[in-house]
């Protein structure tokens, strides 16, 4: 790995190496939130009802995976299964 702060190229030893990107929410989220007319978390996230984890603020409009909150893609798609699912829900009618 290169040390940051000396620019040296160094090698470490470890018994589990963990590779991660930081999760944050996206650049245009407060823009995008203005003109649905939905509600933000205090950090950025698409509020939703912890009972109802896809429903916005905003009658007819889903969320799901990492605009609402960071999470592991399993659970991701998972999320957008149920999002879809909602979505297909109220085109038919339901």
């Amino acid at each position: 790995y290169e040390d940051y702060e000396t620019s040296e190229i160094k090698q470490l030893t470890v018994d589990l190496a963990v590779l991660a990107t930081c999760i944050i929410p996206s650049r245009g989220i407060n823009k995008l939130a203005d003109v649905l007319g939905i509600d933000l978390d205090h950090y950025d996230y698409v509020k939703t009802n912890p009972f109802l984890p896809v429903e916005t603020s905003a009658e007819g409009i889903y969320t799901c995976g990492c605009a609402r909150e960071p999470m592991d893609i399993p659970r991701s798609v998972a999320e957008a299964s149920g999002a879809a699912a909602r979505a297909a829900e109220v085109i038919k009618g339901g």
